[in-house]
């Protein structure tokens, strides 16, 4: 039988020996604001929030536990947070699938809003459009739980405690969150001029990009000018209609795609 115990040393002078708390003793509620205020520290860029909505997927209704979402709105994630002592197929599966694939109404906007701050009218086509993804955090770490859920699409994170009997304790994270895609912001196409009109964005600048669009790759020019980003392509056409809404994402692989909306 392996009896190894996990602790944690901390680099400091006197070298404090850590040793991880009983994971059987947590309670569900008081570990999601332990990850509320640990993502609030990775995440610096980001709003963690408390996050309940009912969810409806074919009929069932599901409450995740926390969102977090990306400050320039370019991406967010629906957290769910589980106790490791939750059954992982009759539980915490269920329950991201019905996360994962549910439908978010209009009282997923006003919440976010009135979180964030961010008008209500931003937040509606951020839910609608914006990548959305779903991680689940648990209080222990499971090579099963991080494939299965990853088999679903599903990301994993554990955060395990650690304490002292006289002194502060700690807390080990494992894993990461991680985007596949991310929004780029949304424009509107002025065919006769061939150019796409955005509202300016930290993340573009002026120069060359290689973008996807329903004709293939091609060169687009970046100009900013007074607060707005005018998108032209080198060589070729638009051939999105007049006045039509789109929405660029940036991939992994880091090509970047037009999307008519």
């Amino acid at each position: 039988m392996d009896t190894r115990v996990v602790t944690v040393v901390l680099n400091e002078p006197n070298l404090s020996r850590l040793l991880l708390s009983d994971q059987t003793a947590v309670l569900e509620n008081e570990f999601a604001t332990v990850v509320l205020r640990i993502l609030n520290r990775l995440y610096p860029s980001c709003h963690v929030i408390r996050f309940a909505p009912t969810v409806v997927n074919e009929g069932v209704p599901w409450k995740p536990d926390l969102a977090l979402i990306a400050r320039d709105l370019s991406y967010w994630f629906v957290i769910e947070v589980e106790i490791g002592t939750h059954s992982l197929e009759k539980h915490v599966i269920p329950q991201v699938i019905g996360l994962r694939d549910g439908i978010y109404d209009l009282s997923t906007v006003d919440l976010i809003s009135k979180s964030t701050g961010i008008p209500s009218d931003n937040i509606a086509a951020f839910v609608k459009f914006v990548p959305r993804y779903v991680a689940v955090i648990s209080n222990v770490e499971s090579d099963v739980w991080n494939e299965k859920l990853r088999a679903n699409n599903v990301q994993f994170i554990s955060i395990a405690e650690f304490t002292q009997k006289a002194g502060p304790g700690a807390f080990l994270v494992t894993g990461l969150l991680q985007t596949a895609e991310r929004s780029l912001g949304f424009g509107q196409v002025f065919a006769n001029q061939q150019v796409i009109r955005l509202a300016a964005q930290d993340c573009w600048k002026e120069g060359e990009y290689e973008i996807l669009d329903d004709t293939g790759v091609s060169t687009w020019l970046c100009k900013l000018q007074d607060r707005v980003v005018w998108l032209y392509k080198r060589r070729g056409l638009i051939l999105q209609p007049d006045r039509a809404w789109v929405q660029f994402i940036a991939h992994e692989n880091k090509l970047l795609s037009l999307k008519r909306l």
